[in-house]
């Protein structure tokens, strides 16, 4: 994922916990009722962004809130979904760029990019590294905190809650020092410690403990032995390949894209070096279609279309092909995408729908 993916989880950026991955289902989490003087805090869990593309569709969610996401760009079927988000009565988009999304919004709020804010980012193993502002907010961009703040204190003068003062702050350190306050797995972790030891990995349950290098070193929470879970291997996906579309088409990254490219599509080095889309495929499946290396072909699956160059390649097995995940001279893998998703999970199934392909005559 992005940078602090993981410090979004960890911050309790998800449908089902609270800050610390403490469930919102367990009573012993109520302590964050007292804490943030909110007596309605959700007893169940919420929906994920798939769920909540088929709730806007149903117009069961009638506005939306986007930060730091481009979903018109990296959800599946997208043209299914950006009917979602025009059915929308009312849309807000706080991000760095005007991106897909931010372009049908009925409000954008413009943020900060790493290097005009104070903050940490948290990486994949666990540890909290602090983040230094550089030069001071181009514009009229403001942090990520202090748009919610501000938004926050608006909303409770409007409708008068009372609630200015749980949103007064005047530095990340404060809401830092309120989070590990309230999630005992940083309880340990300031950014004062942060400043003089530099990176330190959670858990880190005191002020003097020195953080956890290997996670489940020793044991797991429930003993010695980690649990063993057996499943049933399913189908792919619902849609596999018939003689009207006859091929399977895989997605990814490419070198010079990093996902759907809403960052680095705006850097002028890499898109001289990726000026076409480039769809991948064996000879052997060019030869069959009639198309050669280097052919303008179209791509059609069931929910849409896009165009793009033909490129043999040794790596791509017959009978698949491959674009890349980063939108290009408006084109874009997710238009073609299915959107069956893994029912626990809920991660949409990127990498298995039928496609065909045909040489774009010219």
């Amino acid at each position: 994922g992005q940078n602090n993916v993981q410090g979004c989880g960890d911050a309790g950026c998800l449908p089902n916990a609270f800050p610390g991955y403490q469930t919102i289902d367990d009573a012993s989490v109520r302590k964050f009722v007292s804490a943030w003087s909110n007596h309605d805090l959700p007893a169940k869990p919420g929906l994920v962004i798939t769920d909540m593309v088929e709730a806007m569709s149903q117009g069961r969610i009638k506005a939306m809130y986007v930060t730091g996401e481009n979903p018109l760009l990296s959800e599946p079927d997208l043209r299914h979904a950006e009917e979602a988000f025009r059915n929308l009565e009312f849309l807000v988009v706080e991000d760095i760029f005007l991106h897909e999304t931010a372009q049908i919004a009925d409000v954008v709020l413009p943020a900060t990019s790493f290097a005009e804010k104070d903050g940490t980012f948290t990486n994949s193993e666990r540890r909290v590294q602090r983040v230094r502002k550089v030069i001071d907010p181009v514009g009229e961009s403001r942090p990520d905190w202090r748009i919610v703040s501000e938004l926050a204190r608006c909303v409770s003068r409007k409708l008068d809650l009372d609630l200015e003062a749980e949103f007064d702050y005047d530095h990340p350190s404060q809401i830092f020092d309120e989070m590990a306050g309230l999630a005992p797995m940083i309880a340990g972790i300031s950014y004062d410690r942060l400043d003089d030891e530099g990176g330190i990995q959670w858990p880190c349950l005191t002020p003097d403990h020195p953080g956890t290098r290997y996670l489940y070193e020793h044991d797991f929470p429930r003993g010695p032995r980690a649990k063993f879970v057996a499943f049933e291997q399913g189908p792919a996906a619902d849609e596999m390949p018939s003689k009207r579309f006859p091929l399977i088409l895989n997605t990814g990254r490419i070198l010079y894209h990093w996902h759907g490219g809403t960052i680095t599509r705006r850097v002028p080095n890499l898109m001289a070096r990726t000026p076409d889309l480039q769809i991948a495929m064996s000879a052997e499946d060019g030869a069959r279609h009639g198309v050669g290396d280097g052919d303008w072909i179209r791509v059609r699956s069931r929910r849409g279309d896009l165009e793009g160059r033909a490129m043999y390649t040794e790596k791509q097995r017959p009978g698949e092909i491959f674009v890349p995940f980063a939108k290009l001279k408006d084109h874009a893998a997710n238009f073609l995408t299915n959107a069956a998703f893994d029912p626990d999970s809920r991660i949409p199934e990127y990498k298995v729908c039928a496609v065909r392909i045909d040489k774009i005559e010219t």
